[in-house]
């Protein structure tokens, strides 16, 4: 797609394009073909294989928990060297890993499709 094509429907603002898509391109995770406002976008190989639904091998299940779940505990990481102390559910809810995945059926879902698609990778 081109990046206005890829704009529309990821919507996202106009900013975007084309600094977002290209610094995805130097990430290696699309690869362009032209330039200027008439280039178009496409999936490196990896990120084919990898990331996209379809594919047996598809991640993505783990990247979308890991930022929906674990990325507020990471942001935090110099307090748990700091102190010791647990950065996880327990801190704000006084309940374990295991009680806070299990107290909602949407989290627990996306937590057992992440590790599936941790084993799947392995």
């Amino acid at each position: 797609m081109t990046g206005r094509e890829l704009q529309a429907v990821l919507r996202l603002h106009p900013r975007a394009n084309p600094d977002f898509f290209d610094t995805l391109v130097a990430l290696h995770f699309l690869d362009r073909d032209g330039d200027g406002l008439g280039a178009r976008y496409r999936n490196t190989e990896e990120t084919a294989l990898f990331l996209d639904r379809r594919s047996p091998q598809f991640i993505g299940d783990f990247l979308e928990m890991a930022n929906g779940r674990l990325y507020r505990f990471w942001d935090n990481l110099i307090e748990a060297l700091r102190t010791g102390r647990p950065q996880n559910e327990i801190k704000h809810t006084g309940k374990s890993v295991f009680a806070e995945l299990y107290s909602e059926p949407e989290r627990l879902e996306q937590f057992m499709g992440a590790i599936s698609a941790g084993v799947a990778y392995k």
